[in-house]
């Protein structure tokens, strides 16, 4: 399941994963961002991983062609908040951070969750 609130006031995107993601949870996904990014000069994300369990096969190729897509948008996406408890998720999200121009990804625990939403709203104009 993917829960996404897109905070208008920020400009944020707040994104809950949790249990198995679908196809159909990255297509509605991206039916919420896409308009969002549209309507707005940046957007920044907080992408809540503490719930999720798995990804289905067909959700992973989903999510790829949407990666693919988003590739010519990297300019319109703030900071990305990465909330997790594991400290891969820590790691990985470090070792990408350079791949966003323009934007920085970090990695926040639950218990830090106010921070990651502020990290995620700071915009550099």
């Amino acid at each position: 399941m993917i829960e996404v609130r897109i905070l208008e006031s920020k400009p944020v995107a707040e994104v809950k994963l949790a249990g198995v993601v679908t196809q159909d949870n990255i297509k509605n996904m991206e039916d919420r961002i896409l308009p969002a990014l549209e309507q707005t000069n940046k957007l920044g994300f907080v992408i809540d991983v503490r719930d999720w369990d798995d990804i289905t096969e067909d959700a992973i190729r989903e999510d790829l062609r949407f990666e693919m897509k988003m590739l010519r948008r990297l300019v319109d996406i703030g900071n990305v908040a990465i909330i997790s408890d594991k400290q891969w998720v820590a790691a990985v999200t470090k070792m990408l951070s350079p791949w966003f121009p323009g934007s920085a990804l970090q990695a926040f625990t639950g218990e830090q969750k106010d921070e990651a939403r502020a990290f995620a709203a700071e915009m550099e104009s």
